[in-house]
């Protein structure tokens, strides 16, 4: 079946690929985004569980490129994002 782009996906993509969105990353989130949010250490270690799993964490940009068969997919591709983008983030989650 065509995608929303009119062409027809690689057979590999045609498997449900996984994409954790993440709104906020902190102990101490405020009221308002309190029930979307993960502590740092609830992240830790979901990304514990992408790597024990065999996923293959993909960019956005990647995984279209996919999708367009411009490159070749891992066999257990995994899209881990952030929605909103705070602070929060670049300082619990960006680790070297």
């Amino acid at each position: 079946m065509p995608d929303a782009f009119g062409t027809r996906p690689p057979e590999q993509m045609r498997q449900p690929v996984p994409i954790l969105l993440y709104h906020a990353i902190t102990d101490d989130p405020p009221d308002w985004i309190a029930e979307f949010a993960v502590t740092p250490a609830v992240f830790a270690a979901h990304l514990d569980a992408v790597v024990a799993s065999g996923r293959q964490p993909l960019t956005v940009s990647q995984y279209t490129d996919g999708l367009h068969g411009k490159i070749p997919l891992p066999p257990r591709p995994v899209l881990i994002t952030v929605d909103d983008g705070f602070a929060d983030f670049a300082g619990h989650a960006l680790r070297p």
